[in-house]
């Protein structure tokens, strides 16, 4: 299974309690930042910066409920172990079409 092929096995629907939906737009714009960071790491060749994002991705995505994120992360850490760029590049590519398409649906608490 190719990278590009995962996109379609994730939900673009998550469910959070309203006191952790004031946090999401912040924790989007973050992940934003960390793409950029691993652009600028690839040029430098920092696989160990990537794996670390990589890492921080699967904990931190998960406990939000965005899963497609999670594996992302998981596999930033593959990716980096085993020096595949190529990879990685088409694996960034797919975040934008997953936030854009993403739907954050507020439960009651």
């Amino acid at each position: 299974m190719t990278i590009s092929n995962l996109l379609p096995q994730f939900s673009d629907s998550i469910r959070v309690e309203r006191s952790v939906s004031e946090l999401i737009p912040q924790f989007l714009k973050n992940k934003l930042v960390d793409l950029e960071l691993i652009h600028s790491m690839i040029e430098k060749n920092d696989l160990v910066g990537i794996q670390r994002i990589g890492h921080n991705w699967k904990g931190s995505c998960s406990t939000y409920g965005f899963h497609y994120l999670s594996h992302v992360g998981e596999q930033f850490e593959k990716v980096s172990n085993s020096v595949e760029l190529n990879s990685l590049i088409e694996l960034i590519d797919t975040i934008p079409i997953y936030l854009k398409n993403i739907e954050v649906i507020i439960t009651p608490n």
